[in-house]
């Protein structure tokens, strides 16, 4: 089962990234997307999601600490 856990992730991310197709600007698919990448430890591109929802949401500390955790983790 463990096995699957990735697939299922990439499945997730396939996911969100057609519904962001549909619907670009909506923040929770894109907070749902980063927090895919994040778990995968595909920390550039979940940093690009994260950068983007805290453009929208400047004041959200959540964001700001997975985005923070992100650059950190990149070095």
């Amino acid at each position: 089962s463990r096995a699957s856990v990735p697939q299922a992730s990439q499945s997730r991310i396939k996911n969100f990234q057609l519904a962001l197709l549909l619907v670009p600007k909506d923040l929770d698919i894109q907070y749902n997307l980063a927090n895919t990448l994040l778990t995968l430890e595909r920390f550039e591109e979940a940093a690009g999601y994260y950068r983007r929802i805290l453009r929208a949401n400047p004041k959200n500390s959540d964001i700001r600490d997975a985005l923070c955790h992100c650059l950190t983790t990149m070095g």
